[in-house]
């Protein structure tokens, strides 16, 4: 459901009423009570946004903070999935929520994807 003229253009609404960026493919603020492991389950990954996705890696936030907090705050800081990959892990580990523990978890799905693509293309 989208609402009506720009602000809203690119602003989406899914089946649990988190408020979704189209174009940037991320959760804004104050998204919804329920968390991006279910949105998986019932729907699927290919329906998850990126920060969903990210904060599904993270596993959990902090005080104060959730783990989609902290997905859309890399996001913010890199623009992209494709930013944030490859990436220095103590700059990485800066982020608020994310420390050494979840920046070596991100670079080890990284690296999972980069072997993935190799393969893919060597099979080819």
């Amino acid at each position: 459901m989208l609402g009506i003229g720009p602000f809203h253009a690119r602003r989406g609404v899914n089946r649990y009423g988190a408020t979704i960026d189209l174009a940037k493919g991320r959760c804004l603020p104050f998204h919804s009570l329920v968390k991006p492991g279910r949105i998986l389950l019932d729907m699927g990954a290919g329906n998850c946004s990126d920060a969903q996705l990210l904060a599904i890696l993270l596993g959990s936030g902090g005080r104060g903070y959730s783990a989609l907090d902290s997905a859309n705050a890399l996001l913010d800081k890199y623009g992209t999935l494709a930013g944030l990959m490859n990436r220095p892990l103590r700059e990485v580990a800066e982020v608020r929520g994310i420390k050494a523990v979840r920046a070596i978890r991100l670079a080890a799905a990284y690296e999972i994807c980069q072997r993935l693509l190799k393969e893919v293309a060597r099979d080819a």
